[in-house]
């Protein structure tokens, strides 16, 4: 386990398979990301360069695929999608039946995360999960790329007999969610099977380190480790996790 840091309370991460750069939040709402040109720049506090948004994002989970920005517009349903390099906003989608900024859909600790965003690293695909407040569902979306510049919502799970508000964390990871039912406790509890369409049964990992209040967490398929921020103890790291 490698710790990195300390770090500011409240801070999202995504790391980009393709360009294999790292972007991180200032805090759970605002309007930069910071870019890292490598894991070992990462590590060093190396940044490379501060990316203003368009509009500020809300919660912590973002993602970054193929230099292309995912994230939730500050109080709305709204889907920004972005070119990472120019800046440049080059789509919108709407989630118009999420709840959204503390509304219903958000983990257990908060932090604006009712739309929250989770890259396969392994497969590239990028996921969105949000809680539908007209069905009161807990749903899973794909985020499909059509002819290299259209996007588009994909395929749709339903999480049936679960609520987004009974987790503190989720990443994906192989084509399963790995859910953790507590933000203060490093344990996958719950794992679902996106090619199966359904709940595993009886899951417990424990993760190895301390983490006490996850505020961001990521797989990297290809550097084999964990990605997370812990705010906790006063001590705000963000630990590499090697698998």
């Amino acid at each position: 386990i490698n710790t990195i840091g300390p770090e500011k309370l409240h801070q999202g991460i995504s790391y980009d398979p393709a360009s294999k750069r790292i972007y991180k939040t200032q805090n759970f709402f605002g309007p930069t990301l910071e870019e890292y040109d490598s894991l070992d720049a990462f590590k060093s506090s190396r940044v490379k360069r501060v990316i203003t948004l368009p509009s500020a994002h809300d919660g912590t989970y973002f993602s970054v695929l193929n230099g292309i920005i995912f994230y939730n517009q500050e109080n709305s349903q709204i889907i920004n999608i972005l070119n990472a390099e120019s800046g440049e906003k080059i789509a919108t989608i709407a989630l118009e039946s999420a709840h959204y900024h503390n509304n219903g859909g958000e983990y257990i600790w908060h932090g604006y995360t009712d739309i929250s965003f989770m890259t396969d690293t392994l497969y590239g695909k990028i996921y969105v999960l949000y809680q539908d407040k007209i069905k009161d569902t807990f749903l899973c979306r794909e985020l499909l790329c059509i002819n290299g510049s259209k996007y588009e919502l994909g395929k749709q799970w339903t999480l049936t007999g679960k609520g987004k508000k009974e987790f503190g964390f989720a990443f994906v990871h192989c084509n399963h969610i790995l859910l953790g039912s507590s933000y203060t406790q490093p344990i996958i509890n719950n794992d679902f099977d996106l090619l199966q369409d359904k709940w595993c049964v009886d899951v417990s990992v424990t993760i190895p380190g301390s983490a006490k209040y996850i505020t961001g967490i990521q797989y990297l398929a290809d550097q084999k480790c964990l990605l997370l921020h812990d705010q906790s103890s006063g001590t705000q790291c963000l630990s590499l996790i090697h698998i």
